[in-house]
């Protein structure tokens, strides 16, 4: 069965989500994905984590074309 996810808050364009139904017996994380491949297989426990490694990404991306 696919797993649905539903975007909770966006963030510098990029959608952050959580399943719509979650079963934590059948392996379902409670917690936030990105949708992005970039951070693919990462999950958040808080909105805020997910925020935070958006912003390192995009940091990181602009400290590397200003070199």
């Amino acid at each position: 069965m696919e797993k649905k996810y539903v975007t909770v808050f966006k963030h510098r364009g990029f959608d952050i989500q959580t399943l719509k139904t979650a079963t934590p017996s059948r392996g379902d994380n409670l917690g936030y994905t990105i949708n992005n491949g970039f951070f693919a297989g990462r999950n958040y426990r808080l909105i805020d984590d997910a925020i935070d490694d958006i912003d390192r990404k995009l940091e990181n991306e602009q400290n590397q074309c200003s070199i």
